[in-house]
């Protein structure tokens, strides 16, 4: 049985840098219930999970998307104030 890829809707148009999932064949043309990840632009490497593993992995990531995060932290606007001598 040939595996068949199929792109995740997130992946760019062009080809390349894309995520791709298939069902993991069985022997006699069942399924196995294992879920394989690899990259487009490196199809020899392949991971292997469960489907409940790829889907606590998925929902992880939308969580992160619903936070903003910033590209780089701001620098302080100067120097740091000098501390008194009580140390405050």
């Amino acid at each position: 049985m040939t595996t068949r890829w199929q792109k995740s809707s997130f992946s760019s148009g062009g080809g390349e840098n894309c995520l791709e999932l298939a069902a993991a064949p069985a022997p006699g043309g069942g399924r196995l219930g294992l879920v394989l990840l690899r990259e487009s632009d490196r199809p020899e490497t392949v991971l292997a999970s469960t489907r409940a593993r790829v889907a606590a992995l998925l929902a992880a990531v939308a969580q992160q998307e619903r936070f903003v995060l910033p590209a780089r932290p701001r620098k302080p606007a100067g120097p740091p104030a000098p501390l008194s001598r009580t140390g405050r």
